[in-house]
């Protein structure tokens, strides 16, 4: 498994932000992932059913 380190760039823009995310999914992955794999991954917000 790799050890690099995930960087996100700081944004001036909401659009820019969502295209950044949209073009980058495997960030958004990786990111779940190791959350996962740690046992940090938390809901913030209430699921509703």
């Amino acid at each position: 498994m790799s050890l690099k380190r995930i960087t996100i760039p700081a944004f001036r823009k909401e659009a820019d932000e969502a295209a950044w995310w949209d073009a980058n999914p495997n960030v958004a992955t990786a990111l779940m992932s190791k959350a996962l794999k740690a046992g940090t991954a938390a809901q913030k917000s209430p699921c509703k059913r």
